[in-house]
């Protein structure tokens, strides 16, 4: 990998390359490149591929009857996947931290506010925004608030849906609010997640080959 930087970075002061970002989460590096240069580092023998960034979205599913109840007042998914009976036995979800890497969250919403990623003074907002490139994650599609409340709502509006209702959010923004977003802005908030402690990484969108 060192030795393709290298190359890539004499290509840089050549005006053939720019934008270079090495990942550790993942053994690629991102760049914008000429044609030329493209077709140099493909037929590299340590390259196995070069791909373009493609475009991912939110992905189109099924919606279920959410506001349907249980005579326990769960919601549908709460059953559906026998979270309850495991709430009974004392997993909920306390000490885990989830990052929801997707539209961003509403953090200030009644029903997760209080349970947001602790960032201290230097992510203030429970994440990071990686569209608008600030520390404010906020919701301006609202499918991220969606999927972080059926990780970690705690029901106070009466209804029970979230799966792990004592787990913290970490609110990660990759996807615009028309839901569109980016294959590197993924890889840096995957790498951004693991390096803040995130134990899982939730993530509700697909994409293509472009």
């Amino acid at each position: 990998l060192l030795v393709i930087l290298e190359e890539l970075q004499q290509g840089q002061k050549a005006v053939l390359v720019d934008n270079i970002h090495s990942f550790w989460i993942v053994n690629a590096i991102s760049c914008t490149m000429t044609k030329d240069m493209v077709i140099a580092i493909s037929e590299r023998p340590d390259v196995k591929y070069v791909m373009k960034d493609t475009e991912v979205y939110i992905t189109d599913g099924e919606e279920a009857d959410s506001t349907a109840l249980d005579q326990d007042n769960n919601q549908w998914n709460v059953t559906q996947v026998n979270a309850d009976d495991v709430w009974e036995m004392g997993y909920t979800g306390a000490g885990v931290i989830v990052a929801v890497i997707d539209t961003g969250v509403n953090y200030n919403h009644t029903d997760i506010v209080n349970n947001m990623w602790d960032g201290g003074t230097e992510y203030p907002h429970h994440g990071w925004d990686f569209v608008n490139n600030d520390n404010d994650p906020m919701d301006d599609n609202s499918h991220g608030t969606h999927c972080a409340g059926t990780v970690s709502s705690y029901g106070t509006n009466g209804k029970q849906c979230g799966i792990a209702k004592d787990a913290k959010i970490m609110a990660l923004k990759v996807l615009n609010a028309e839901g569109k977003g980016s294959n590197f802005n993924i890889t840096t908030a995957v790498e951004f997640a693991v390096s803040h402690g995130a134990d899982i990484l939730s993530l509700s969108l697909g994409g293509n080959d472009g």
